[in-house]
């Protein structure tokens, strides 16, 4: 079993990315994950990860402090072991984002095949009723 590598300014370092109203949330989503792969010496070791976008489909200002953005991208990871980046096959992510002390910050995110049918909503789940997650 690896140590955990939970960083103690992992929630000052997510406050960067994700608003007030979900940042708990996300800041126990990802310590549970880090734990999680800690305890299983056979989860891949990455030491970096880029967000690659495509393709900008939309962006809607709802209001002047919500938006809502749709890009088709894909995530790549560095592989600390092999020094080798994998990337994922594209995504269309829907984002719904928040204006906090003019900064924009990540309150939802929903991550679908491009090839299926587009979301008829901000919902996570694709017409299909799947979810996937990013």
């Amino acid at each position: 079993m690896r140590p955990s590598a939970v960083s103690p300014t992992l929630k000052t370092d997510l406050s960067k990315i994700y608003g007030v109203a979900v940042l708990e949330d996300v800041v126990a989503e990802t310590t549970a994950a880090i734990e999680t792969a800690a305890a299983d010496p056979s989860f891949p070791q990455y030491s970096d990860h880029e967000f690659q976008v495509d393709k900008w489909e939309e962006v809607l200002i709802s209001t002047p402090v919500t938006a809502d953005i749709t890009v088709t991208a894909r995530e790549r990871w560095l592989d600390q072991a092999s020094g080798q980046w994998t990337t994922d096959p594209p995504l269309q992510y829907q984002l719904t984002l928040v204006k906090e002390l003019d900064q924009w910050k990540l309150l939802d995110e929903a991550a679908f095949d491009p090839a299926e049918a587009p979301a008829i909503d901000g919902a996570e789940s694709p017409p299909t009723g799947e979810v996937r997650m990013p």
